[in-house]
């Protein structure tokens, strides 16, 4: 029985509590080790939940492939009757094939940044499911995302031009810096084949140069080790700053929680300190517990226990954006909408509030610009960089032009 918090709202209890949100949690990972525990588990409940339910449920969270491969396990070897099983080996099969081509296109482009001497690192993805399952299809993946330093990023998005590789706005010298200093990614589209790659220059959503010099020197080393826990820390931060929306991230931490051994944890918590990621740690840990029931051993309650409060805050709005429907379903509804803008707008704010991170100044500065400017306005009104400041006055103007002269 998941351990979840005793003041929730009876509906968002009903919510957690339901069979197809408990097995939907039991297929959001796949540990070898613990296979009969979840094997048991997915036999007490998944003949009882309502197959259409579930499957929204596997669609909005994104485990398709993982959904398919352990009910279908399951299914063999405890005879069970899923009329739903066929759908899901059809989303896992159409899962692998999409994983099977953006894996080879990364590793095009693995080769072409390390010809072209541009130090890249893939974040998430195929190698992350490679990593975390030995199978490169089973995470479900829909782009490339890929980071370079900060003063690569020039050359990195002339790169993606030249391999084919479409950019808004389009790489020219004029831009270049303005982006740097505004963006954290851009996205590149290669329009034959679709294949979206986001191409980022900074870990950090708010700018912080030592925080980026940080993330690159463990990067840089060669400690295999030191590179696990960042990359644990990354997916830790990553999730958080969506406000833990997709239930597959939480399932992709845990599994590199189970793997971490008492020496991870003292250069996890090193690094974490260096990063002043303690809190996200707590909050992340604080939801496994009530959504996995996760045991927490002696140094994930010590870290829990210092920063008890900020977690179960931002761990309950965290439950919150995890019961929102499907961006595609919200923007049928304005009240949904609505609800899914404040709860992650709610979560981006609490991710960042923890003060020793990042400054009010800093925070607002990305909020101005987060809502205000896109990467669009720059093309078409590429301001000198000392008046950047003027985006968010222009942006009604830049709207109106793309939409009714550019689109004439």
């Amino acid at each position: 029985m998941r351990q979840l918090p005793s003041d929730l709202r009876e509906t968002q209890a009903a919510f957690f509590s339901s069979p197809e949100f408990r097995l939907l949690a039991e297929c959001a990972y796949y540990i070898p080790e613990r296979w009969l525990q979840q094997r048991a588990r997915i036999g007490e409940l998944a003949e009882s939940v309502n197959g259409e339910m579930f499957l929204q449920l596997v669609k909005r969270h994104r485990v398709p492939a993982l959904a398919g491969m352990t009910l279908a396990r399951a299914s063999n070897e405890l005879n069970l009757q899923l009329p739903f099983l066929g759908i899901l080996r059809r989303w896992e099969n159409e899962n692998r094939k999409r994983n099977l081509v953006l894996h080879l296109e990364l590793h095009r482009l693995q080769r072409s940044f390390n010809e072209a001497g541009i130090a890249m690192v893939a974040l998430k993805g195929s190698e992350l499911s490679n990593r975390l399952y030995g199978d490169i299809g089973l995470r479900h993946v829909l782009d490339i995302d890929i980071v370079v330093a900060p003063g690569d990023m020039a050359r990195a998005w002339s790169l993606m031009s030249q391999l084919g590789y479409r950019t808004t706005p389009a790489h020219n010298k004029r831009t270049e810096e303005l982006i740097r200093r505004i963006f954290r990614e851009i996205e590149c589209i290669e329009p034959t084949r679709g294949i979206q790659v986001d191409l980022h220059w900074r870990f950090e959503e708010v700018r912080s140069a030592v925080f980026e010099e940080i993330w690159w020197r463990e990067i840089r080393a060669s400690d295999l080790q030191r590179r696990h826990c960042l990359e644990l820390l990354y997916l830790c931060q990553h999730g958080a700053k969506h406000g833990w929306i997709r239930l597959k991230w939480l399932g992709d931490v845990r599994i590199l929680f189970e793997h971490s051994d008492a020496q991870d944890w003292i250069v996890l918590l090193e690094l974490a300190e260096l990063l002043h990621l303690e809190e996200t740690i707590a909050q992340t840990l604080l939801l496994l517990e009530w959504l996995f029931d996760f045991e927490l051993g002696p140094e994930a309650r010590r870290i829990v226990s210092a920063h008890r409060s900020f977690a179960e805050r931002s761990a309950k709005v965290a439950l919150q954006c995890l019961q929102l429907p499907a961006i595609e379903s919200a923007t049928e509804s304005s009240m949904d909408l609505l609800a899914a803008i404040r709860c992650v707008a709610r979560s981006i704010n609490i991710a960042l509030q923890p003060p020793q991170r990042h400054s009010r100044l800093q925070r607002a500065r990305y909020v101005a610009l987060l809502l205000s400017v896109r990467s669009a306005d720059v093309e078409y009104f590429p301001l000198p960089i000392y008046l950047a400041w003027l985006y968010p006055l222009v942006r009604l103007i830049s709207v109106l032009y793309r939409r009714v002269l550019v689109s004439r």
